[in-house]
This record gives C-alpha cells, structure tokens and sequence, in this order.
C-alpha cells in the first residue's frame, strides 16, 4: 500500500504533510484505489468503522488530560520505517506532554 499512498502520480510531492490532497475536491479527481488504508472492494476491512472510533475516542481522552507539544527533538520530517509492517516513523515522534490538572 505505501507504494500507492506514496505514489507521485495520485499525490504530488508525497513526502510532504498536506492535508488538503484529502478535500472532497482534491479526492473526487483521483482514482478510487489510490488510497485505501482499509482495503477496497468485497474483502474491505469490516472492523474500519470500530477503528475509527477507537482512534477518536483515545485522542479525546488524551487531548483532554494533557497539552501535546513538539519538544527541540521532534524532526521537521519523520522518516518512515521501511521495515515496519504498518507506516510508522522510524525513531518514533518526541513530544511532550504537560497534564492538564
């Protein structure tokens, strides 16, 4: 899937954080199997919906209890793991985090 997601021909300059490439508008004119983190088709991930909730309901409650901030040794750029199974960054992501009571 990363040679999809990460391909210049769906997502121009891949390596770069941008979150408009997701709007409705940039969406509609990109084929629909350029991104499917989920899969696509009869065999799609029946559990995408729990997940999905499960990664909002966990970002609340830490949202909530703490401020998140980059510290001096969060990179500008996270590489990527190429031998991870799924995406993550190679030497994780320093943040820190102050409680909020």
């Amino acid at each position: 899937l990363r040679s999809i997601h990460e391909d210049p021909d769906h997502y121009p300059d891949p390596e770069a954080f941008d979150p408009e490439r997701f709007s409705d508008e940039n969406s509609a004119s990109r084929h629909i199997a350029a991104y499917m983190p989920f899969g696509i088709g009869p065999r799609f991930c029946p559990a995408v919906l729990y997940s999905h909730i499960n990664i909002r309901t966990a970002l609340v409650f830490l949202l909530r209890q703490f401020e998140v901030r980059v510290t001096e040794k969060t990179p500008e750029y996270l590489q990527p793991n190429p031998l991870a199974f799924l995406m993550s960054p190679k030497n994780g992501i320093p943040l820190a985090f102050k409680s909020r009571h």
